[in-house]
C-alpha cells in the first residue's frame, strides 16, 4: 500500500513507479496479449453469431417463415428437429465445403 498526498503530490513519483512496474510485468507475461487475444476471439464469436443468425433468419423467411413452420410442426407435418435441420443444413454444407479451401482473412 502506499501513501499518497494529493495537496503536495507526495507519494505521486513512487505511486508511477509502481503503475509502471505493474504495466511492464503483464507485457513481459504475455498478459496483455491473452487479454487481447480474448477480447478478439470473443468479438469474432460474436460477428459470427449474428451473420449466422441473420443467414437463419433469411432461410426461415425463404420457407414461408416462422408461423408456417410452427403450423407445418403443430399440424405434424414435420417435427421441430427436422425444420432446424432444414434451415441449418444449407448453411452447414457451405462450411463444410468451404473447409477444404481454408482461408485467413
Amino acid at each position: 500500500m502506499l501513501e499518497t498526498v494529493a495537496n503536495t503530490g507526495e507519494g505521486v513519483t513512487a505511486l508511477i513507479e509502481v503503475f509502471d512496474a505493474h504495466a511492464a510485468y503483464l507485457r513481459e507475461s504475455g498478459e496483455i496479449a491473452a487479454t487481447e487475444r480474448r477480447r478478439y476471439a470473443e468479438e469474432i464469436r460474436t460477428l459470427v453469431r449474428a451473420d449466422v443468425g441473420a443467414l437463419a433468419t433469411d432461410e426461415i423467411e425463404r420457407r414461408g417463415g416462422i408461423d408456417r413452420l410452427a403450423e407445418r410442426v403443430r399440424n405434424r407435418e414435420t417435427d421441430p428437429y427436422a425444420v432446424a435441420e432444414a434451415i441449418v443444413g444449407p448453411i452447414a454444407d457451405r462450411v463444410d465445403g468451404a473447409g477444404d479451401r481454408e482461408r485467413d482473412d
